[in-house]
């Protein structure tokens, strides 16, 4: 397992920003991390490592939808988002997928 796993130098070039949560009663902590793989496009990735930082299991990968503006271009849709989920113990690819559209009200949101 571990397909979202990335080696420490891998970390520190790409400056993951890694959220960790001990999981209650047992060894195994939740990972959150944020990733810039490329310009403009960030994924999050929720995983399970042992206490030693070896990934046991991939739970979920958050990214930006992609839509085809033409044959030779895609771009950002920035109304959704792509949901992955990795519920198989013995596979790596995910196993079940989700588009999460982004409510728009009609108001201007600001970015803190």
């Amino acid at each position: 397992m571990g397909v979202f796993k990335k080696n420490q130098e891998e970390v520190k070039e790409n400056k993951a920003t890694r959220i960790i949560m001990k999981l209650p009663g047992c060894k195994y902590y939740l990972v959150a991390e944020k990733w810039n793989t490329m310009p403009d496009h960030e994924e999050i990735d929720i995983i399970i490592e042992d206490e030693n930082g070896v990934v046991v299991q991939d739970v979920v990968r958050v990214e930006p939808s992609i839509k085809q503006c033409d044959e030779n271009k895609t771009e950002h849709d920035v109304k959704m988002t792509t949901v992955k989920v990795y519920n198989d113990e013995y596979d790596e690819d995910y196993t079940d997928i989700f588009y999460i559209k982004v409510y728009d009200d009609g108001e201007e949101t600001t970015n803190y």
